[in-house]
């Protein structure tokens, strides 16, 4: 494959949704393209040795999980030889671009040429792709000017360059590059005599040398190849961007190694002589690494092991529901979010007759939103999907008119604020105005969000709005795939998300199943839907019998303090415990059990005295730390909520309810294992390589963090390449790491047949299983857990 489509894509800032950096090397092994990328880019797939040494001393890893781990991955060595080749064993070894090898002989007095090369670009990039307000070349934008035309004409007049890097007759070199980026890669190639086997790999090496624009280019390609992907991609990605992005690179690599071979001959040669020798070793290199990295992959096998014996040791403990049969009073559907895992059993413990659901955050209603009286329309859908429906309020005239008039006085402000003459009179005209809001730490959320708290809900299709059959057939289907057979007088649908101030990737710890926005939309505009008195008629009429005292009332739960907000009002029941209450003992257990898991050194305090950090943390501008996210996610589990009721899982699964015997064609398991699970390993992936390879797959240090292009990214400081991932601060608690990386474990309670018949039809499921990007087991009540692996099934107790 070329190295243009090995690079998957980062969402921007204000749609932050968790994505697997790799996900395009899935059809290979994951030693294999750990060692590849080890050998082109310098990164890491593995955490280091010192930490699974660490776990080995804990006893999280034990003699008889590495004796496990070692005959699945071939490895024919005791635990004690193990022990003493990862501790003896050297680091693996990476290859550099000709400008980084030049650095290493270059006067340490001089700009590292590399470093100035990625800050160019970079900087270049982020004028270029600055959708609202372009920096450079505004009219040439406006024309649609292609990326590599764009920055050869920029970087021709830049006078800067040439005194920055101490090469004065650097500018005269660029008018040799050819003005078509096809025709500057072949040259790179020829003249820097790369051989044909080791295109690709020099061609990957520089992308990942930029990578985090790389990934912000494979999110445009990826937007425009979307059938309702976003408008303005969709009129302004120019087509092979990503190649472009190549030859950009790759003309910096011509341009050092030209510089240097015509007026610097004794560090060119010292230079060349190094870098070319290493790079004829290039296969060598990859199998030292491979050979390395085997030795860690049967750590950090031997380390998911331990955690799989103690799912299954937990779910052997369970006790049988005493009360199945007994029909709820209260059912709570929650996202499958890791961070729902503590709430529900919170909520579960205070009576047999409250029963809790998972289901994907965004409720199975693939929609859009457009606020009423604005232009801009945003997913709510995950980034696997494309939303079908577009919802709006259903607002009178005159209060769509009062909105944009109140959006327009907003607008003329902002840009008022942001217009260089006028920003400083701004500050000082209305500074005081801010003052309140600085007092109370805080200032408004998010506009769209302010928009969306409305009770009526218009949803549409392509053009018209949906009939009352239409809105009937989204009812069957969710209702279906959230496996109820039953109906509590009360069903919250429970959307979740985030509360923070100050944080540039607050998206991040939102609904990623809704593109990282809150749920509440999707959770509105569901209870709608399914209280619709026509939809309840048809529903009957199709057999599927919701009682009329049954009312599904919106939700949304704060992932930061806990809370349940009731986004309408009560229906008029006498429930066995006041709802109110039940929600906030909720509140109060999830937030000790998160807090003290985590932050162990608060398990002292006093619930008050928890509760008022927690909300401190939310509306503190100073916070690095709002909450934890989905650190230490491990497993998914599709199995019958009764199943696992009362297992303390720790936070560390996504829980999706599912009942394979209502699932006659295997639809609704289908479904599971292409989307959901899917998503679970993004998020899996996107923890796990932020903490084995933070400076290219984590965002660098929240502190430093400044908006590129609005809503692109974030820079770290001023410049350097686009930071991609988390902020260390979200895995990190400044001694510790928090997030255990280790590749997702799924569980799913679905007969072997229909779960290999899946795996069989979906080469993307075949290819995460069988190259060990995961692993799946499967689950019946009362016997061992079996594992599939290569298309067979074994018990997973076995090497």
């Amino acid at each position: 494959m070329r190295a243009t489509d090995l690079i998957a894509p980062t969402w921007p800032l204000d749609q932050s949704i968790a994505v697997n950096p790799w996900w395009k090397f899935k059809e290979q092994p994951y030693l294999k393209t750990a060692a590849e990328l080890k050998t082109v880019a310098n990164v890491n797939g593995f955490a280091s040795s010192d930490f699974f040494l660490a776990l080995f001393q804990q006893g999280r890893i034990t003699q008889s999980s590495l004796k496990q781990a070692a005959a699945r991955v071939g490895v024919n060595e005791t635990p004690e030889q193990l022990v003493s080749r990862l501790q003896q064993q050297q680091a693996p070894v990476s290859l550099t671009l000709f400008s980084a090898q030049v650095d290493n002989f270059r006067d340490v007095h001089y700009m590292r040429w590399q470093e100035e090369i990625v800050h160019q670009i970079s900087q270049f990039c982020a004028a270029h792709f600055q959708s609202l307000r372009p920096m450079l070349g505004k009219a040439d934008l406006e024309k649609g000017a292609p990326l590599y035309a764009h920055w050869l004409d920029v970087t021709r007049v830049d006078y800067g360059l040439s005194i920055v890097l101490s090469a004065p007759k650097l500018r005269k070199l660029l008018n040799e590059l050819p003005s078509d980026p096809e025709e500057t890669i072949t040259k790179v190639q020829q003249e820097l005599d790369i051989a044909p086997d080791f295109e690709e790999a020099f061609a990957l090496s520089c992308l990942y040398d930029i990578h985090g624009w790389a990934s912000w280019v494979a999110y445009r390609e990826w937007q425009n190849h979307t059938p309702t992907g976003d408008s303005y991609f969709a009129s302004h990605v120019q087509q092979g961007e990503m190649r472009e992005l190549l030859a950009i690179r790759m003309a910096w690599e011509w341009l050092v190694f030209t510089y240097l071979k015509r007026f610097d001959v004794l560090l060119f040669e010292r230079s060349v002589q190094a870098w070319q020798k290493q790079w004829l070793k290039f296969d060598e290199v990859v199998e030292t690494n491979r050979a390395h990295l085997q030795v860690v992959q049967v750590w950090q096998l031997a380390l998911e092991i331990e955690y799989q014996l103690q799912l299954e040791s937990a779910f052997k403990g369970a006790k049988p529901a005493e009360h199945e049969d007994r029909s709820p009073w209260l059912q709570a559907v929650f996202c499958i979010d890791v961070r729902s895992e503590v709430i529900r059993r919170a909520l579960e413990s205070q009576h047999e007759g409250i029963e809790t659901k998972g289901f994907a955050g965004f409720f199975g209603v693939p929609l859009a939103y457009q606020p009423q009286g604005s232009a801009m329309v945003r997913s709510q859908t995950p980034g696997l999907l494309s939303p079908a429906l577009r919802v709006e309020e259903a607002l009178e005239r005159h209060e769509v008119r009062a909105r944009v008039e109140r959006l327009n006085k907003k607008a003329r402000i902002q840009t008022w604020a942001q217009a260089a003459p006028s920003a400083f009179s701004m500050v000082e005209s209305m500074g005081l105005a801010y003052a309140p809001k600085l007092l109370r730490g805080r200032t408004l959320s998010h506009v769209v969000n302010d928009l969306s708290h409305v009770k009526n809900w218009r949803v549409l299709g392509s053009e018209d709005t949906l009939a009352a059959s239409e809105l009937a057939d989204i009812a069957v289907s969710v209702i279906t795939a959230m496996s109820f057979d039953r109906f509590a007088p009360l069903v919250l649908l429970v959307g979740h998300g985030s509360q923070s101030c100050n944080n540039l990737q607050a998206a991040a710890l939102d609904c990623g199943a809704c593109c990282g926005q809150s749920g509440e939309v999707n959770s509105r505009v569901l209870a709608q839907i399914l209280n619709n008195v026509e939809v309840r008629h048809l529903l009957r009429e199709r057999g599927m019998q919701v009682p009329a005292e049954t009312r599904f009332v919106p939700a949304l739960h704060n992932t930061t303090t806990d809370d349940i907000e009731l986004l309408d009002e009560l229906p008029q029941h006498d429930f066995p415990l006041p709802i109110k209450d039940v929600l906030g003992k909720a509140r109060a257990l999830a937030q000790r059990e998160r807090l003290v898991r985590f932050e162990p050194e608060k398990s002292a305090w006093n619930t008050e005295a928890l509760d008022k950090l927690l909300r401190k943390r939310a509306h503190d501008w100073s916070q690095q730390r709002p909450e934890w996210g989905l650190a230490d996610n491990a497993a998914f589990i599709m199995a019958p909520r009764t199943w696992t009721r009362g297992i303390n899982l720790e936070g560390r699964t996504f829980l999706h309810d599912y009942h394979a015997e209502k699932d006659e064609n295997w639809s609704v398991l289908t479904l599971l294992m292409t989307a959901p699970m899917v998503v679970g390993h993004w998020i899996n992936m996107q923890y796990n390589l932020s903490v084995t390879e933070p400076l290219k797959f984590g965002s660098g240090n929240k502190v430093l963090h400044n908006a590129v292009g609005g809503s692109i990214g974030v820079f770290e400081g001023n410049g350097g390449d686009l930071r991609i991932g988390l902020a260390k601060q979200s895995v990190f608690d400044g001694e510790r790491w928090l997030h255990t990386p280790q590749r997702l474990t799924v569980v799913i309670a679905a007969p072997q047949a229909a779960i290999a018949k899946i795996i069989e039809q979906h080469p993307d499921l075949e290819s995460l299983i069988n190259n060990d990007w995961i692993h799946l087991l499967q689950w019946q009540q009362g016997e061992p857990l079996m594992r599939f692996y290569q298309g067979a099934w074994q018990p997973n107790s076995q090497p």
